[in-house]
């Protein structure tokens, strides 16, 4: 699946005729959606993983369940703070998050 993004997000990045300055923004918009997507989708793997529901990883973090939602879907920019909070109550390390990315992932 992660593969699959990557592909995608590539395809995207590559592509379209933009000005000088708006190719390098759109390319570093795509790599930080990637990063955004790698991380929730692996978040959705370890609630799932633990047969917990959405609205209980909600209370557990103290968020909202559309909150939890868009950080599993990749919508918004979780922060290292609810990163480290997931890492303790799943008992993973902090670089589980990340599996599925490339050091290329993260040049901006």
């Amino acid at each position: 699946m992660i593969e699959n993004l990557q592909k995608t997000f590539d395809f995207y990045v590559c592509s379209g005729k933009l000005g000088n300055g708006k190719r390098k923004h759109l390319y570093i918009e795509y790599k930080k959606d990637l990063v955004n997507h790698v991380i929730g989708i692996n978040i959705k793997r370890l609630r799932i993983k633990n047969n917990m529901s959405i609205e209980e990883l909600s209370n557990l973090l103290n968020r909202s369940r559309r909150y939890s939602f868009e950080m599993e879907t990749g919508r918004l920019n979780i922060s290292m703070y609810h990163i480290m909070k997931l890492s303790v109550l799943f008992d993973v390390p902090l670089t589980y998050f990340f599996q599925g990315l490339d050091k290329n992932d993260y040049i901006l």
